[in-house]
């Protein structure tokens, strides 16, 4: 007996002996198809970045709304979302993964505040994104940058002295102009993981950075603040300091 199987309801059959009685037979077969089941998040990486960051500044408070990561595959346990005058992370709060938005209250007035938001899980935190806002002096509502932003600081080096500092440096493209600008520079330990950035104030293009620690990374980013007016960040600079040499004496 033979079979022959066809995804059509007309079938023509070849071969067939002359004066015979041929019996034929429909049989309907049903497929089913399984997709795969997809894998459970894990938490082997770091969270990616949120989708976007969108801020709505009021007289003395920020809106702050975002979008969860594109990448499915990684669990995100929650959203760290810092804020402070001027510098971020001055105040962090700990929000929930189901989490989109959240309003920041009790804030000053006509004040610039710079908004860090990250996703972590048990690994480690993810790669922030950044928004600088002004809160307003009305209370007409608006999505609002500095009205005017400087020129980033170029060429920022980190020169290893010792195991415990380090000479920092960096170009100014107007540099001569005496409008009471100044630099904000931040840096912090590569490891241990969730370090905080440390700031530091100079109206100098050098700075001497002492109270590293030996043999450590570090990372360094610089700008320049004028009034109100306040530049990019650099590109991050990173270095390590060198060993700790201990001499001994040998007493004769």
């Amino acid at each position: 007996m033979n079979y022959e199987s066809t995804y059509f309801r007309v079938y023509q059959c070849f071969m067939m002996t002359s004066v015979t009685v041929h019996f034929t037979r429909v049989v309907l077969l049903t497929c089913l198809f399984f997709t795969p089941c997809e894998s459970e998040p894990t938490e082997e990486n770091q969270p990616p970045p949120p989708a976007y960051i969108d801020v709505t500044s009021y007289p003395t408070k920020l809106h702050v709304r975002w979008g969860q990561p594109l990448d499915t595959s990684i669990l995100v346990r929650g959203y760290k979302l810092g804020y402070g005058i001027l510098y971020p992370d001055r105040e962090i709060l700990q929000l929930s993964n189901t989490t989109t938005d959240h309003v920041i209250s009790n804030l000053q007035p006509d004040a610039q505040y710079v908004i860090r938001l990250r996703a972590f899980n048990k690994k480690d935190e993810g790669f922030s994104l950044y928004e600088t806002v002004y809160t307003l002096q009305d209370s007409s509502a608006r999505t609002t940058k500095p009205p005017e932003v400087l020129r980033t600081p170029l060429q920022l080096r980190a020169v290893i002295k010792s195991a415990t500092s380090a000479l920092l440096s960096w170009i100014d493209m107007e540099q001569g102009c005496c409008d009471g600008r100044h630099y904000q520079f931040i840096y912090k330990a590569n490891y241990p993981a969730n370090q905080k950035w440390i700031d530091v104030n100079t109206t100098d293009l050098t700075y001497a950075l002492n109270g590293l620690q030996p043999y450590t990374l570090y990372e360094f980013k610089v700008r320049m603040i004028r009034d109100d007016a306040i530049s990019d960040w650099s590109f991050t600079t990173v270095n390590k300091t060198s060993k700790q040499v201990r001499v001994v004496q040998i007493l004769s």
